[in-house]
C-alpha cells in the first residue's frame, strides 16, 4: 500500500508559483528593429513576437532605435549595438 502512495505524482496547485516560473516562458532577442523605408519591418515583427514570447534583448546598429524599442518594454531589455 505504501508503494502505491510513493508512485503517485506530486501536483503543485499554487497558481502564483506557476506565474513566477520564467524558465518555462518563451523568450527572444530582436535584431534590427529600426530604420527608414520598407526595410523597417524588424520592429513590427519583434512587436508581434512579443505578443507570444518575452523579449529579453535588442540589437540594433542605431542606438537610438534600440533605446526607443527598449522603452516600449519598460527598459528591461539588454541592449546591444551591432
Amino acid at each position: 500500500m505504501a508503494a502505491a502512495g510513493a508512485a503517485a505524482p506530486f501536483v503543485w496547485t499554487d497558481r502564483s508559483t506557476v506565474a513566477e516560473d520564467l524558465n518555462s516562458q518563451l523568450t527572444f532577442a530582436a535584431i534590427g528593429v529600426g530604420g527608414p523605408g520598407s526595410f523597417a519591418r524588424g520592429g513590427k515583427i519583434a512587436r508581434d513576437a512579443a505578443k507570444h514570447a518575452r523579449p529579453v534583448a535588442v540589437c540594433e546598429v542605431d542606438r537610438n532605435h534600440a533605446n526607443m524599442f527598449n522603452d516600449e518594454f519598460d527598459n528591461k531589455l539588454t541592449v546591444y549595438k551591432d
